[in-house]
């Protein structure tokens, strides 16, 4: 547990019995620091550790570099880095720093050799797999991304963080994140109203390529009830389709707004924030918690963005091609 209040009060005691210039009580202090977010107090911890005992300490050493790093020190992130690989030239968390330092100072053919490398002698370490997955979605090249995140998540199958990352990788190579229609859609549009009904008869448009038909029907429900989310989800995918992605972009914020935590509109607006190169606005995109909402029966039941297939500006297309009026 982290018990921080308690490890600042023995750091103090220990102070106030007059080992504060112990080398080991700034290195603990230090690590607490670090730990809780405070990295200009861990660095001078950390540093006046070093004054004190100007021998080199492997676990200090590393934690000084991680400082520095947060810090945006980059000089002394590296000198520090380097410092802890002549330790330790095997250590994945010596590989990692460098990795991060080179990342950090847009040095990504160099981060990519060197993450590659250790790859090579450890290729079932998740850490550095991640890492060289996000090299890879920074220098363009998602299919490798997409590979590197899912041997990690092979490696680790409940983690949250590399599905995430796996889908921005699948985002941006235009695969598919979900099915366009779930099963039993003939079921749920016999036994839904009639707004229900006509939402069924514009996916129908929609998944016979008649974009325009499909858009007009999504548009005349849009109006009906403004704050319904399928249909402007609908509106969304049309536009997606036909290559209109800044169009599509305002409607997929419209969902959001509405239902913040909707999976597949946040996806696709993840993939025209990376078509963008809006690396960062699209990581934080991708759904964060699955299965947060219950599905609705009816269009909600089997509406889960028809737009995800579209591949990229001046991709594929529908036979709506970029014609498309906006209406909505």
């Amino acid at each position: 547990m982290k018990k921080f209040a308690e490890s600042d009060a023995d750091i103090a005691t220990l102070r106030a019995a007059g080992q504060g210039d112990s080398p080991y009580v700034n290195y603990v202090a230090g690590v607490n620091y670090f730990v809780q977010g405070d990295h200009a107090k861990a660095a001078e911890a950390l540093e006046a550790s070093k004054r004190g005992m100007q021998e080199p300490y492997l676990p200090r050493e590393y934690y000084l570099a991680a400082t520095y790093l947060s810090l945006g020190r980059l000089e002394q992130a590296r000198a520090q880095a380097q410092l802890v690989s002549s330790m330790a030239p095997r250590s994945s968390t010596a590989t990692q720093l460098m990795g991060a330092v080179q990342i950090s100072q847009s040095e990504l053919g160099a981060a990519t050799e060197t993450l590659s490398k250790a790859v090579a002698d450890a290729p079932d370490d998740v850490a550095l797999l991640k890492m060289l997955g996000y090299v890879s979605l920074l220098v363009a090249k998602p299919e490798d991304a997409r590979k590197y995140y899912e041997r990690a998540l092979a490696l680790e199958p409940d983690s949250t963080s590399i599905r995430e990352a796996l889908d921005i990788a699948k985002l941006m190579t235009g695969q598919a994140l979900e099915a366009d229609m779930a099963s039993g859609l003939g079921e749920a549009a016999m036994q839904g109203d009639d707004a229900t009904r006509a939402l069924f008869r514009a996916l129908a448009a929609f998944r016979d390529g008649e974009i325009a038909d499909a858009l007009k029907q999504a548009q005349a429900l849009h109006e009906k009830d403004p704050k319904a989310v399928d249909p402007i989800k609908l509106i969304a995918a049309c536009y997606l389709v036909a290559g209109q992605w800044d169009t599509a972009r305002t409607h997929l914020q419209q969902v959001l707004q509405l239902q913040p935590n909707e999976p597949s509109a946040a996806k696709n607006l993840a993939r025209i924030e990376m078509h963008d190169g809006n690396l960062e606005a699209a990581r934080k995109l991708p759904e964060r918690r699955r299965g947060c909402a219950p599905r609705r029966r009816g269009g909600s039941a089997v509406l889960a963005m028809p737009g995800d297939a579209p591949v990229g500006r001046g991709g594929k297309r529908s036979r709506a091609g970029g014609g498309l009026r906006e209406g909505a």
